[in-house]
């Protein structure tokens, strides 16, 4: 998603080079295009490249960087190799905020939610949070580091409230069997949805945005849905997801 959206994007019409039917290089630069190294840079056309030729213009889908026909010192394509591995290398960095977030503040956050509950609460903002990230980040340009942050704090907040509710609304008997099916559930939607976003994928010739970003907003509209119920169901039975920890009274003997 990144690469395609920020950090290896494709060229505008018109950027191309000087002369397309020879490789980039000193003497054949790229021209019309974006002074930004996060954008590809443009292929030429037939080309010869490890005894295979490729008539006409050579695309992204061609090249093989994993080979060194493709992206050795001299090669081809060697700056756009170049260039792939540097996004590559950003986006990875880049993708961990979310997860950086998440092992930094689901302990204090926990430690929070165990004195002043608002499971629910948090439940229903969670989603809220996702659905403004992936509109974000399908509908404009902005960088991505804010709405990635947004996505690690809306995770952190779901995650920490997730287990800790299984245990208030379930007969303590059926605790361990609340948690298996809360995991299935979850493994679940770990396997469907890759497919889904696969077939989105696919549908829309190869690209992300912003159609798989619709999806994951939707489905954030879905659990915003489902929050606000869990609050209002709340209410009406003791709060018991929103209230703070009680500690139990402990019996004294006479």
């Amino acid at each position: 998603l990144l690469l395609e959206r920020d950090y290896f994007v494709t060229p505008p019409d018109g950027c191309r080079l000087q002369n397309i039917t020879l490789c980039q290089s000193s003497s054949n630069p790229p021209i019309n295009c974006p002074d930004s190294n996060w954008y590809q840079p443009p292929l030429p056309v037939n080309q010869m490249i490890d005894g295979i030729l490729y008539p006409g213009q050579l695309t992204s889908n061609d090249v093989q960087c994993m080979s060194d026909a493709w992206s050795a010192f001299g090669a081809c394509t060697e700056t756009f190799c170049r260039r792939l591995s540097e996004a590559e290398t950003q986006t990875s960095v880049i993708m961990s905020i979310p997860y950086i977030i998440s092992a930094v503040l689901s302990p204090p956050l926990g430690y929070m939610i165990d004195l002043y509950g608002m499971r629910a609460v948090i439940s229903a903002i969670a989603p809220m949070v996702l659905i403004i990230v992936h509109l974000f980040l399908g509908l404009t340009t902005v960088s991505p580091i804010g709405p990635l942050i947004g996505q690690g704090l809306a995770y952190t907040g779901f995650i920490s409230v997730l287990w800790p509710s299984v245990p208030l609304v379930v007969e303590k008997r059926s605790v361990g069997l609340a948690f298996g099916i809360v995991t299935s559930m979850e493994n679940l939607g770990d396997a469907v949805l890759p497919l889904v976003v696969a077939a989105i994928y696919s549908y829309s010739d190869n690209k992300y945005i912003p159609n798989v970003e619709f999806l994951f907003a939707s489905l954030g509209v879905l659990g915003f849905l489902v929050g606000l119920y869990m609050n209002y169901y709340d209410f009406g039975h003791h709060s018991v997801l929103n209230r703070a920890f009680v500690p139990p009274v402990e019996s004294t003997s006479v």
